[in-house]
């Protein structure tokens, strides 16, 4: 009878020993499933806001060139329009509702603005806004 408790008392230390390291290693296991989950949805996230950024500065730029072209468009057909010496500022109302511009101005080559859908803005110089204007006039450049 000692010899069955002695192999009963074997036994369960053997089993609570393996249950000991099994219950510790699916732990560590688990633990470390954990982790390379965690650090797998850090690098989903990480592109995926990359990603986001990138998409971002590229729609940011498309829609600065749809408001260049847009203005460009308004300039010229400001332009062709102004060469009438009656222009008024029907006209330029006019034309800003069809170019989709909030406002209008025209410049001598003085700078001073002298008809305009603003009615504030007569008689205040455009280089006083930015002197980059200057090079327009000077013929420096074409378009800014």
């Amino acid at each position: 009878m000692l010899i069955s408790v002695a192999v009963l008392f074997l036994m369960v230390s053997l089993f609570s020993a393996v249950y000991f390291f099994s219950s510790r290693n699916v732990a560590q296991t688990g633990e470390q499933i954990i982790q390379k989950l965690k650090a797998n949805d850090t690098n989903v996230i990480e592109n995926q806001i990359a990603s986001l950024g990138k998409n971002t500065a590229q729609y940011i730029v498309n829609i600065e060139d749809e408001i260049d072209r847009t203005m460009r468009n308004a300039a010229l057909l400001l332009q062709k329009e102004a060469l009438d010496e009656n222009i008024s500022v029907l006209d330029l109302q006019r034309i800003a509702q069809k170019t989709g511009m909030d406002d209008l101005y025209l410049t001598k080559k003085d700078g001073i603005f002298y008809l305009s859908t603003e009615k504030a803005s007569i008689g205040v110089s455009i280089f006083g806004i930015w002197d980059g204007y200057r090079m327009l006039i000077d013929g420096k450049a074409k378009e800014l």
